[in-house]
């Protein structure tokens, strides 16, 4: 029988199936396109930087919803769950670039940031002070973003219903306490897995959110977490978060090991020809089979600039009329930036592409701004629109 890892059910292989009627279906829904809303200010910190900010899961934004969750699950089991430290921390993320909810919140400037995850991400947990000459190093860990369930009671019963979110019901508190093969399942691993739900139950009031979750597990005992946590002053609350950069930042330090040319690209065997000829190391990347993507990938490494612009040059050669987008491992996996309705977001977004494209790693990176009118004497008489102007 399987166990879960300290609820790290981002890990395909360990995610459990529920019965549901005569179906069963996946508990947790693996995103892999997913969409930060963020202010302007902050978007400059995360490219300038390469790094996010993950928050505590009970210092969030709704202080409420982690303590929901905990209890909606001890109702579920008929049992408390014991009160230790927690260690998760998230990067909240939505399944679409145009939300007038985030709008709302983000609109007077504001950005949505498109990010595209392979499955098994890695992820570096980074010291808070990389200045200081210490011997503390980052450590990797591995997420996924994970859909919100969305809850509520149900108006004839006691049963919580949970749904994804696009509202759609999926199961009930009752399916959850019946629905798991308890000859396969052991019942340590069922308890894992009910544990495992609590970072991502949310009242079904925010569902126009369409929230997805990055959610990372902090408590490893081998690791002084104090060296890697830092607090920001909010409303008063010194909110804990620490700082991610994504992939195994170790990898940064060696030499590029693969340059991947997408299955989409009409000219790939071409393309792959002559890399050979510049590159004999050149290897097939660890996900083989998640390359049927339309762009090349370049693997982390000390030397990805150069090996960037040599990639880059033969495949201008090769498709000069039809551009190949390169992306980089190693850095945030942006794919798209949007500027939300905002006066002069035009301005904002041609702003933006002129400093990505003076970095190589963001070069290939969509950018443009979102339809929905803006007003400024009424934010909340925004109307959605999902049109995206692109430069």
């Amino acid at each position: 029988m399987e166990n879960l890892r300290k609820c790290t059910l981002w890990e395909g292989k360990h995610f459990f199936k529920l019965k549901v009627g005569n179906n069963k279906i996946d508990l947790f829904n693996i995103r892999k396109t997913c969409y930060h809303y963020t202010t302007l200010e902050t978007f400059w910190k995360i490219i300038e930087n390469d790094t996010f900010h993950a928050t505590h899961v009970r210092f969030s934004n709704d202080e409420e919803e982690y303590t929901q969750g905990k209890k909606i699950i001890e109702g579920i089991i008929k049992d408390t769950l014991p009160e230790k430290p927690t260690q998760l921390y998230m990067i909240c993320l939505c399944s679409g670039p145009n939300i007038l909810s985030q709008w709302r919140e983000y609109a007077q400037s504001g950005v949505s940031i498109g990010l595209d995850f392979p499955r098994g991400s890695l992820f570096s947990i980074l010291p808070k002070d990389e200045k200081n000459d210490n011997d503390v190093k980052s450590f990797s860990v591995s997420s996924m973003p994970i859909d919100v369930l969305y809850t509520r009671k149900n108006k004839d019963s006691d049963d919580w219903e949970f749904a994804s979110n696009d509202n759609h019901l999926l199961f009930t508190s009752e399916h959850l306490k019946n629905g798991f093969d308890t000859q396969k399942i052991s019942e340590t691993s069922i308890l894992d897995t009910y544990k495992g739900l609590i970072p991502y139950i949310k009242h079904w009031d925010f569902s126009e959110e369409k929230e997805a979750r990055l959610v990372f597990d902090l408590s490893d005992d081998e690791y002084n977490m104090n060296e890697f946590i830092s607090y920001k002053d909010v409303n008063h609350i010194k909110r804990p978060y620490c700082k991610i950069n994504y992939g195994d930042r170790h990898d940064s330090e060696k030499d590029c090991t693969y340059v991947s040319v997408g299955k989409n690209i009409t000219c790939r065997t071409e393309i792959e020809s002559k890399l050979k000829e510049h590159c004999p190391y050149l290897v097939e990347p660890p996900y083989l089979s998640e390359t049927d993507y339309d762009h090349i990938c370049i693997s982390a490494g000390k030397n990805q600039h150069e090996l960037f612009k040599l990639v880059e040059g033969i495949a201008k050669s090769i498709s000069p009329e039809k551009e190949i987008k390169i992306f980089c491992d190693g850095h945030w996996p942006i794919r798209s930036v949007m500027v939300g309705p905002t006066a002069n977001k035009k301005q904002i977004a041609e702003n933006i592409k002129q400093f990505i494209n003076n970095n190589y790693w963001l070069k290939y990176i969509d950018v443009g701004y979102s339809e929905t009118p803006y007003r400024e004497k009424n934010r909340d008489s925004l109307s959605t629109n999902e049109s995206q102007t692109k430069f």
